[in-house]
């Protein structure tokens, strides 16, 4: 086992001094320079400190307080997201809370006992102290508490906040903690001291920065949709409430504005920056594509509800159908066969139909309900 120390700060990758096709001898004739050690060590360097210093957020939520849950939900919220890094290897999830008005026990937030890596010991601290101040901004508290993970599991896993005795929710962060050093028996990494005086540079080096960087190329890509609605109980009523969203509609209608039942250029949905950010072969084909895969936590009572994907119209048939199986109960639904693509070429200004713009839209296929609590949507590497 070995240690890599890394800066926190970015610095950038000054190669001018030894990377020169051209160098002058002692007495100015201009000669073809050599291979340097340094440049390779300078690189490596670089590519360690974007897998120990760019973590990545999982989930985020906000909530005014009108709407927040006052009594306490398990869970609260709940989220999935693809464990594929093997840096970062915790997160830490970031709660800003209001204390109640009154309390019985102490309350307090807790992990989700259903979550894939659940832990007893991740919780808040429990507290008596409540508010009886009309201005209840005043009585924000901040809380968090660290997940582990442990060894990267190449799959789809979940996690969920729980509240108890009136610890009322605002906002939550969730984010991946970043490394202040590399540990190199569990974490990717460059070896920068392949870069020697007389070792092979091509084979050595090189060649290990080139699979690392397309390790972080290709592991730890961003969760670009992202929502979820208060607890997975209960009837929200048309067109939906903080307890998730609520169709009966046997044609498609836009999830978060029922009024809407086609994708435009201005319905609601989650708009995505993309450009140049093309990966795999089909970016390299010149297609400027990215995949994205999505999954619904849902439930349809009776018959078969549909939750479809749009995006780009640059890109043809760029859509995707989820079916919720009718009397399937509360559960996420959804393959990665389930995706669309983001047109890397369409820049951030556009405001057409050709936006990166992910409409999501529902429908039941004959009669019943279909309710929605989470939607989430990741890149993935194609």
């Amino acid at each position: 086992m070995g240690r890599i120390g890394v800066p926190s700060g970015w610095t950038p990758i000054a190669l001018d001094a030894f990377c020169q096709n051209w160098a002058a001898d002692y007495d100015g004739t201009e000669v073809a320079m050599g291979n340097h050690a340094a440049a390779a060590i300078a690189e490596a360097h670089a590519a360690n400190h974007m897998f120990a210093r760019h973590a990545r957020p999982i989930f985020n939520y906000f909530c005014p307080i009108a709407g927040a849950n006052p009594t306490g939900l398990a869970p609260l919220l709940r989220w999935l997201y693809l464990d594929n890094k093997d840096n970062e290897r915790s997160y830490t999830v970031n709660i800003i809370a209001v204390m109640p008005e009154s309390v019985v026990n102490e309350w307090y937030a807790q992990q989700w006992s259903g979550a894939t890596n659940y832990a007893a010991g991740n919780i808040t601290a429990k507290s008596a102290q409540i508010t009886n101040s009309v201005r209840r901004y005043q009585d924000l508290v901040a809380l968090s508490f660290r997940v582990s993970r442990g060894a990267v599991t190449d799959a789809v896993v979940e996690d969920g906040l729980s509240t108890f005795d009136g610890c009322t929710i605002l906002a939550v962060t969730v984010y991946e903690d970043v490394l202040a050093e590399i540990d190199t028996s569990i974490h990717t990494y460059c070896n920068p001291f392949l870069a020697k005086p007389g070792k092979q540079i091509v084979e050595g080096v090189v060649s290990d920065l080139r699979t690392k960087v397309h390790e972080l190329r290709t592991t730890g890509l961003p969760i670009v949709f992202s929502w979820a609605a208060q607890g997975d109980t209960g009837t929200p009523a048309v067109p939906g409430a903080a307890t998730g969203l609520h169709v009966t509609s046997t044609s498609y209608v836009n999830l978060f504005d029922q009024s809407e039942a086609a994708r435009t250029a201005v319905t609601p949905g989650q708009c995505c920056q993309a450009l140049y950010c093309g990966r795999g072969k089909r970016a390299i084909a010149g297609n400027g594509q990215t995949k994205v895969v999505f999954r619904v936590l849902a439930n349809a009572t009776t018959n078969n509800g549909v939750v479809k994907f749009e995006g780009s119209d640059n890109i043809a048939s760029n859509l995707t159908e989820i079916t919720v199986t009718g009397g399937g109960g509360l559960a996420w639904y959804g393959s990665d066969s389930n995706f669309i693509y983001l047109d890397t070429t369409v820049a951030v200004d556009n405001l057409t139909t050709a936006m990166n713009k992910i409409d999501a839209l529902g429908k039941i296929v004959t009669s019943g309900d279909l309710f929605v609590y989470a939607i989430r949507g990741w890149i993935i590497y194609t």
